[in-house]
């Protein structure tokens, strides 16, 4: 039986990564002038914001982090004011089965609190694991994330809307769940990565919870 859940933020809390895409687009080309497209954008993610904006603008950091931030809380309230429906649900009733539960995820500190605070799920995950400027960390993230719950990583899972995610929870030893309920997930993809179990809907993914913990 699961003792704790742990969760990626973009494409898996929410549909937040076109929000990502569009800040670092309005950042970029408001102190470059370069105007990167969605592709190219993507293909930088892996390293936080914070080491995305200092390879993309490294003689205005500081700025370039400020216009990010400010233009995703904006692009947030926006377009995407409110978590994936039912995931509010989910994490309510894990949270009612004792089951422990945190945050895991490439976002930068300061993005990660305003998406939480956004969402309304702050409140949810007392162990908040953010991402590295240095490039893809999430395993090691996990592992600090279990460390800090008390929580041996056979009673874990990790739940994330990506392959490298399922790779991830592979490297840090808890079970591999695959949110493909965002519009931007690619099924067969995380299908390839070989997670545990895989979700097409936050319902799913809620039954799979209740059948694990004996609630259903």
């Amino acid at each position: 039986m699961l003792q704790a859940v742990l969760l990626d933020v973009d494409g898996t809390l929410g549909e937040t990564i076109p929000i990502c895409v569009e800040a670092f687009q309005e950042a970029i080309a408001a102190l470059s002038g370069r105007e990167l497209g969605m592709a190219e954008i993507v293909a930088r993610f892996g390293p936080s914001e914070e080491g995305v904006i200092r390879e993309e603008l490294p003689d205005r950091y500081p700025e370039g982090m400020d216009r990010f931030v400010e233009s995703f809380r904006r692009l947030l309230v926006e377009k995407c004011p409110r978590p994936f429906p039912g995931v509010t649900e989910l994490l309510s009733s894990l949270r009612q089965a004792g089951v422990k539960l945190a945050v895991v995820t490439g976002k930068g500190p300061r993005s990660c609190a305003i998406a939480l605070e956004q969402f309304g799920l702050s409140s949810f995950f007392p162990v908040v694991e953010t991402g590295s400027p240095r490039g893809p960390e999430k395993e090691l993230g996990i592992a600090r994330a279990l460390e800090r719950l008390g929580v041996a990583g056979a009673g874990a899972a990790y739940v994330g809307d990506a392959p490298s995610d399922i790779k991830a929870a592979r490297l840090a030893g808890v079970r591999a769940l695959a949110a493909a309920w965002s519009r931007h997930a690619d099924p067969a993809a995380l299908e390839k990565a070989g997670p545990d179990s895989l979700f097409t809907s936050v319902a799913a993914g809620e039954k799979y919870f209740q059948v694990d913990l004996g609630l259903a």
